[in-house]
């Protein structure tokens, strides 16, 4: 723990040391992605609640995604369930590698008993990634089947707000003032040196009324055992939480007036050591959500209790204790009947799990009320008693006998009807500690259940007292008749359901009315009134024809009234099994299905049995490159795989042989009929096929998504690079900035001897040389402009020779062979300038012992024929050749497949920075060319550069260096965060004339214009800055002034990423400036017309 942080734990002990928690480890078992994703559906209690949820949730089984709530959907941008569920789990994810080891590091955890936790980086349907935190867990212990629950919070919320916390600390107060949410600044010691507005509205507490921590958690939470819990919670997040991080919580708050609020703390550690808490009072919304549950889950419960197809009221009570036990989460749990008048106790139901872990031989079933402990207590003070520390001294407890199942956390409401207490019911042993919710969804959930109670006791009743019907009542809801005499005599209502008829239009007709025509009537036989048809009948199956005309299947059984006497009728009962016989042609049809899908589907598919291949699919068997199923069928499985592999296959049959869970999901390189290997990915679960216990699994082939998969990261790799390289490049232009400004300004001045202005023509020099090697940078990073002109390739490479001529080893000789017709190419000069340097000090690098650098150029005709047998395809047309060889080392293949990579070097440390080559590859992709590579090991390496003519007439232009210097009386407002170069500008913007008010950053700037608007003539506007940003002071001045002119002073180019913010500014000028660039802008941007 950091030593800023030990301070707040001795703040929060001084309180009360805090209860540890301890967490129930769930086993879990495998089960397929592909079995009906039963475990959410059919449990619509947790749906309910998972739905409501504001997080994120989705459940999983084997790694694939089978449900997810509206939170989930809305985070992720789905908008129907069908674009997700089924994915396999990897595809929210933003690597499918850190998809797998989270996965595998979860099984650990979850096996042990924990809940995993990882914060991720998550990938939307839009493509976008965000930073996520995941809380899984199984859905539940008993059912593994069931699989995963997964929590997702988005954190890039509230990464953003702690990044911008600890770096723009100066605004906390101005937005203390202004925030929504409370807000207190804690110190280390655990004192509060600042509460905002908001903070007191909120709670009705000053910095004097709450000085501290101590004082806060007193008065916030007066009741001592919440306040522990607070405690305990806090002391728990200070012992994981780094600098930056945050945990956010949800607390019930004690107002200053005795209300009561709940609040989202959403506490920050600071890297200083203090801590910045927010509060926001989401009480009502709160409220709102628990209520929402509270209803739901206590209404699914009854509903479902209510509806429990139960035998006897025993029954009844038995299903609605284990109702109990789900909806509190508690392991142990009874019912007693109690009576007032007797004041005595009677055992109606223990859970089962008290018969498992209680050891009394003959455990008591009655008691009187004058006797018990703890327990009678809720009829004693006729309210609900709650302990959470069972173990804990109490005065109330009176013990319980040796052998009693152990206790650690304990609830029992009375059940009250008509004002008296009819019975008690306890739960015992939840993970977590008991509160009021749990207390009023048992009191709510068992006042119903009793209603239901007395309800099945009057229908109990009542079906004795109808013993005549009790025959017809249990048939239903099938069809019934009474045929007497050939004709109906009597109908149940499902019969004219099934038929259509009313009950009138079968009554004393003959049945014969519910078949086509007499002939199929007579062919039934079942109401024949004599023979052996009229015997009776089970499980007939015959034709109806329903009132409107159509058809349905029934099964008819009949039994005569009288077996000795078949002229007393019969009674028959009719089963419409029209919708059984549709879904077994349905399934007939769906199997027939199932085979041409196995038959046609493009990923390979095998079953196998007691690990040998039972059935391949043909995609398999191409995959393999077998012919026949029947050189595989029969085949041990890892037969097929790679040797090394072999073995952890038959880890994994044997380990399912033993009913040990495994992975379905895993990787295994494959081996085809002719020896050939290629990676695949195979995933799948068991079945039964044939009778027999089988593994039915998925094959496909990832050798080339493995490839794809490498050169992303590459790709990834380059542009990261690229970032790095923008981002110092603009800080350093900063720094140029002065050194040029202040080197022209002391040239300017007439006082300096001839070594001193040689002196800082020097220093000039260097500066500028500097702000070309940035360009390079800012070039390699695709963040500056290149600007273009036409280019005589045979003057740069001049140039470039007369510098490596007094730079190189006298060893080397240099070798022009310069074609000069070549013609003009539209470039940067600079740029091509650094090609040639850069390939020239390459090429001299591999001769140390000497040799010959040979530069040629040439114009070069590119035909069909020739593009064709080219390593690349250019359009056809003239190009210009340029070309770079020596007579070195020389490299392999495998050295040049890397050349233009950066930082990537053969060289000593130290002796290179492996960006060379990689600058010239961006260049000449910048200029729409091509660069190829030749080399051999000891024989030298050759690059050639093409580059399109430029087929436009070339104007020379000729400078005017008589032009004086401009100047001005305007007033100009420099918005410049850095003191340095806002004040280099000053005395420049100064010496010429010009008045000058400076600003740090935009929102100074948009305050002083504001108020000097109509004296400031134009405004010289730096980009990057802390508080207000250029861009958006400019959307603000704009606003002010539409016809405000603005110069843009930017490290960035108009083509970078500001161009979109640009199109209002008058006029651009690129750091580092000149003097006369800086001035001739002013001027003629003052100059225009408004």
């Amino acid at each position: 723990m950091h030593d800023s942080e030990k301070p707040r734990d001795h703040f929060y002990a001084e309180i009360e040391e805090p209860r540890q928690e301890t967490a129930e480890s769930e086993s879990s078992r495998e089960n397929t992605a592909f079995d009906k994703p039963i475990a959410i559906a059919n449990d619509e209690i947790l749906k309910s609640v998972l739905s409501a949820s504001p997080s994120g949730i989705l459940h999983s089984r084997d790694d694939f995604i089978v449900w997810a709530n509206e939170a989930w959907e809305n985070m992720f941008g789905f908008t129907d369930k069908r674009d997700y569920i089924g994915n396999h789990i990897s595809t929210i994810y933003e690597s499918k590698t850190s998809c797998k080891e989270q996965l595998e590091a979860s099984y650990n955890d979850l096996t042990s008993g924990k809940i995993f936790k990882a914060d991720v980086r998550l990938v939307r349907k839009d493509g976008s990634v965000f930073d996520a935190n995941i809380r899984m867990n199984l859905l539940d212990s008993k059912r593994p089947f069931k699989g995963a629950i997964l929590v997702i919070t988005d954190l890039s919320g509230i990464n953003a707000i702690s990044e911008a916390l600890s770096v723009e600390r100066r605004r906390f107060e101005s937005l203390g003032r202004n925030s929504p949410f409370g807000l207190v600044m804690v110190q280390p010691d655990g004192s509060f040196s600042y509460v905002n507005p908001k903070f007191v509205e909120m709670f009705g507490y000053s910095l004097e009324d709450v000085p501290n921590g101590k004082e806060w958690l007193t008065k916030a939470y007066p009741d001592p055992a919440y306040r522990r819990q607070i405690i305990s919670t806090w002391l728990e997040d200070v012992k994981v939480t780094k600098a930056g991080e945050s945990r956010p919580r949800v607390f019930s708050v004690t107002c200053k007036d005795g209300a009561e609020k709940v609040i989202h703390f959403r506490p920050v550690r600071l890297d200083s050591g203090e801590d910045l808490m927010t509060f926001e009072d989401i009480t009502e919304r709160k409220r709102a959500e628990e209520v929402m549950q509270l209803n739901e889950a206590r209404l699914e419960k009854i509903v479902d209790i209510l509806h429990y197809k139960a035998f006897s009221v025993q029954d009844f009570l038995d299903h609605a204790l284990e109702g109990a036990l789900e909806l509190t989460h508690s392991r142990l749990g009874y019912i007693y009947f109690y009576d007032e008048d007797s004041e005595e106790f009677v055992l109606n139901t223990w859970s089962k799990e008290v018969m498992k872990e209680c050891s009394i031989a003959n455990p008591q079933t009655r008691y009187e009320l004058e006797k018990t402990g703890i327990w009678g207590e809720a009829v004693r003070q006729r309210q609900p008693i709650l302990v959470n520390d069972f173990q804990a001294p109490n005065p109330l407890k009176r013990g319980y006998p040796e052998g009693h199942a152990p206790l650690h956390r304990y609830l029992t409401v009375p059940v009250f009807i008509g004002g008296r207490i009819v019975a008690v019911v306890g739960v015992a042993n939840k993970e977590s500690d008991y509160n009021q919710t749990d207390i009023l969804q048992l009191t709510l959930m068992m006042d119903s259940v009793w209603k239901g109670v007395d309800r099945l006791s009057m229908e109990k009743a009542l079906m004795e007292s109808e013993a005549t019907l009790k025959t017809v009542l249990q048939t239903a809801p099938i069809g019934i008749g009474l045929v007497t005499d050939g004709v109906f005599k009597w109908i149940n209502e499902s019969l004219s359901v099934i038929t259509g008829f009313h009950t009138d239009d079968l009554i004393g007709n003959s049945p014969g009315i519910l078949y086509e025509d007499a002939n199929e009537f007579n062919h039934s036989g079942i109401f024949a009134p004599e023979g052996s048809a009229a015997e009776g009948n089970e499980g007939l199956e015959t034709r109806w024809k329903r009132k409107d005309g159509s058809f349905v299947d029934i099964l008819l059984s009949s039994s005569h009234i009288s077996p000795g006497d078949p002229s007393k009728g019969m009674v028959f009962s009719a089963i419409d099994i029209t919708e059984r016989k549709l879904f077994q042609r349905d399934l007939e049809e769906s199997e027939e299905r199932m085979r041409l899908l196995l038959e046609a589907a493009p990923m390979g598919i095998r079953i196998a049995t007691q690990g040998k291949y039972s059935y391949v699919n043909p995609a398999f068997l191409r995959m393999f490159g077998y012919e026949s199923s029947d050189e595989i069928e029969g085949l041990p499985v890892e037969e097929l795989y790679l040797e090394g592999d072999r073995p952890r296959i038959k880890e994994r049959n044997l380990r399912r042989a033993k009913g040990i869970g495994v992975n379905h999901h895993y990787s295994v390189t494959g081996i085809r009929k002719d020896g050939s290997r290629f990676d695949l990915e195979t995933w799948g679960s068991e079945i039964s096929y044939k009778g027999r216990r089988s593994t039915f699994r998925f094959l496909v082939d990832i050798s080339e998504s493995n490839s794809l998969r490498a050169q992303l990261l590459q790709a990834q790799k380059m542009e990261a690079i690229g970032t790095l390289a923008g981002g110092v490049a603009h800080d350093f232009n900063n720094l140029l900035q002065v050194v040029i400004g202040y080197s022209e300004l002391m040239l300017n001045r007439s006082h300096q001897n001839e070594r001193d202005r040689s002196d800082l023509k020097k220093i000039q020099s260097a500066a500028k040389q500097g702000a070309e090697l940035v360009r390079n940078l800012l070039t390699f990073s695709r963040k500056v402009e290149t600007k273009y002109a036409p280019v005589d390739l045979n003057k740069e490479i001049i140039q470039v020779q007369h510098f490596l001529h007094r730079t190189i080893p006298k060893t080397i000789n240099i070798d022009l062979h310069l074609n000069n017709s070549l013609g003009f190419i539209k470039a940067d000069p600079s740029q091509i300038s650094q090609i040639v340097m850069n390939l020239g000090l390459n090429a001299v690098d591999a001769m140390p012992n000497g040799g010959t650098l040979t530069i040629k150029t040439d114009v070069v005709q590119f035909d069909k024929k020739f593009t064709g047998d080219s390593q690349f395809e250019p359009t056809q047309g003239s190009y210009v050749l340029l070309s770079v060889s020596d007579t070195g080392q020389g490299m392999d293949n495998d050295t040049m497949c890397h050349v233009f990579e950066p930082f990537f070097t053969t060289k000593e440390t130290g002796k290179g920075t492996g960006l060379g080559l990689a600058i010239v590859y961006g260049i000449v992709k910048l200029h729409g060319g091509h660069i190829t590579c030749k080399s051999k090991p000891g024989k030298g390496s050759s690059f050639e550069i093409y580059f399109p003519v430029l087929e436009e007439e070339v104007d020379v232009e000729v400078q005017n260096f008589d032009t004086p210097i401009p100047g001005g009386a305007e007033t100009i407002l420099l918005v410049e965060d850095d003191q340095e170069i806002r004040e280099l500008g000053a005395t420049l913007l100064a010496q010429v004339g010009y008045e000058v008010i400076m600003a740090g950053n935009g929102k100074e700037a948009i305050e002083i214009y504001q108020t000097n608007k109509d004296k400031i003539s134009l405004i010289l506007l730096d980009i990057i800055m802390p508080v207000m940003d250029g861009v958006k002071c400019m959307s603000e001045l704009l606003r002010i002034n539409p016809e405000v002119k603005v110069i843009v002073c930017t490290g960035f180019s108009e083509t970078g990423p500001l161009s979109k913010n640009m199109a209002a500014a008058k006029g651009v000028v690129h750091k580092p400036y000149e003097m006369v660039e800086l001035l001739e802008t002013i001027r003629r941007v003052l100059d225009q017309a408004t």
